[in-house]
């Protein structure tokens, strides 16, 4: 499913979000894979997408055999479906921490930023990228947070390019040191228990799809999921025109380019509009996400 955020301009309010994205675990090439359980979204606007299976959090999480049928429904016809009542999830926590996250003085986000970012920093993949005014079409900020704690294994300048990228793999997460030691830790606490969670959602899917396909092995390529990342995005309000920040397709202004995700993606985008997904060659708006519920996104999976 082809997706894509559109922008917000002066007089607007910023947009927040949340995705993880699972990704094959084993590294052998680069090549993309791939009754009450059932419940209709609310109409939106007569939008195709009134008609994306809801699946239930339980269900799909305990391999419930009849979420089966729904969820390749949805992602064969419209590349996606919620999942919904989940448990111990507060969508509003986490909104909470991310616009206290994104408010940081800039000096104590760029502590955290990517070596792209900051030279003096070793982090490459897990960690703070800051806007870039004159990126076009991707006009945000972002934090990403992946599943490892532990110290990022060593590799050395003769390494192959897929020993190094196995090493990044597994890069150790940086969390943010504020001076405010409870946000500091509930920041911590709850996106890695967000990770956790959303992977158990992912790997649910991952599961019913290999049913339905007579591939039940499926499963067995996310085992370690060394690149699952829990991305945090802002993505301000514009305030001037930029060069290539319309869509090729149709013109709109955007905040994220149009793009197809590899694997498995997992959105939370809590009760912000503007995300679009392309459906018989026309984007309509994917309703929002809500309080208690995610936006599952396949890609090129199926």
């Amino acid at each position: 499913m082809k997706m894509s955020l559109h922008a917000g301009w002066v007089g607007s309010i910023a947009v927040l979000l949340l995705s993880m994205s699972l990704h094959f675990s084993q590294l052998l090439d680069f090549t993309s894979m791939f009754s009450q359980l059932f419940i209709i979204t609310t109409p939106v606007d007569s939008s195709p997408f009134s008609k994306v299976a809801s699946i239930q959090y339980s269900a799909l999480t305990e391999d419930s055999l009849t979420v089966d049928s729904p969820i390749l429904h949805s992602m064969s016809k419209f590349g996606f479906f919620y999942v919904s009542d989940v448990p111990d999830y507060s969508a509003l926590k986490e909104l909470e921490l991310l616009k206290r996250f994104f408010s940081l003085p800039l000096p104590v986000k760029m502590e955290l930023a990517v070596n792209k970012h900051d030279g003096r920093n070793r982090n490459v993949y897990r960690g703070y990228g800051p806007l870039v005014e004159d990126s076009g079409t991707q006009y945000k900020e972002l934090f990403n947070i992946g599943p490892h704690e532990d110290p990022t294994p060593a590799f050395s300048p003769t390494d192959t390019p897929l020993d190094k990228l196995r090493a990044v793999s597994r890069e150790q997460n940086v969390w943010p040191h504020t001076g405010d030691n409870e946000f500091d830790q509930e920041f911590r606490r709850v996106f890695q228990e967000g990770l956790r969670m959303r992977q158990r959602i992912a790997r649910g899917v991952i599961r019913s799809i290999g049913r339905s396909l007579g591939a039940e092995d499926l499963i067995n390529r996310f085992t370690e999921s060394e690149f699952s990342t829990l991305g945090l995005r802002k993505y301000p309000v514009r305030t001037r025109e930029l060069v290539r920040m319309n869509s090729e397709y149709d013109g709109v202004t955007l905040s994220e380019l149009e793009h197809e995700d590899s694997t498995v993606t997992i959105l939370a985008t809590f009760n912000y509009t503007g995300l679009q997904a392309l459906y018989e060659d026309k984007y309509y708006e994917v309703p929002p996400s809500g309080s208690n519920s995610f936006i599952v996104n396949i890609g090129t999976l199926i």
